[in-house]
């Protein structure tokens, strides 16, 4: 499964996380009702899993190919925790629908290259073809890598409105949580 391009395959390789972390601070004792108005000012409607972790539906839009629009709800997970060291908020989020999005993206430049081919014969389309493959996909990449890019800055957002309105006069720091390259083998 490695050597399948992110972009082609089923679903995403690794989810979005954004932690923000306070040293030497408590949970607090509302810390329910924080984030609910927290959750609520950013507009967003949570549903309570555990105690203290939610589930929310991040609405927005994702741009196939840069330009067309489409309409995406993610499932975000919120998860406030009380470590040795103080206190830290996990927004998690495997962009799946963002993923369809742009797959079905990469789908369509599949058929623009065998347009292109069989339009221009089986000898001449054939250059024509490979280049619309090539093209098309380093476009259709680079278009869901920026709408991901965007996606994460969203959710580590959502990490620091959350982590402020629990401690709001705590310094604290939003750290990505970035899985290891799977190209690297890491």
């Amino acid at each position: 499964m490695r050597w399948i391009p992110e972009i082609a395959r089923w679903a995403p390789a690794s989810a979005l996380t954004a932690c923000y972390a306070v040293l030497d601070a408590p949970l607090p004792i509302d810390a329910v009702d924080r984030i609910h108005t927290a959750l609520a000012a950013s507009h967003l409607s949570p549903r309570l899993r555990d105690n203290l972790s939610w589930t929310v539906e991040l609405s927005g839009r994702t741009r196939v190919y840069g330009f067309i629009s489409r309409d995406i709800d993610e499932s975000v997970a919120i998860d406030v925790a009380a470590t040795p060291e103080g206190g830290e908020v996990t927004v998690t989020c495997t962009p799946q629908e963002t993923h369809e999005a742009h797959a079905a993206g990469a789908a369509g430049v599949l058929l623009l290259a065998a347009t292109a081919w069989l339009t221009g014969g089986w000898l001449i389309g054939l250059p024509m073809g490979a280049a619309t493959l090539v093209a098309g996909w380093m476009w259709a990449d680079a278009a869901r890598t920026l709408e991901l890019q965007r996606l994460e800055q969203r959710i580590r957002g959502l990490a620091f409105d959350l982590g402020r309105a629990l401690w709001p006069h705590q310094p604290g720091q939003v750290t990505p949580h970035h899985p290891p390259s799977p190209l690297l083998g890491r």
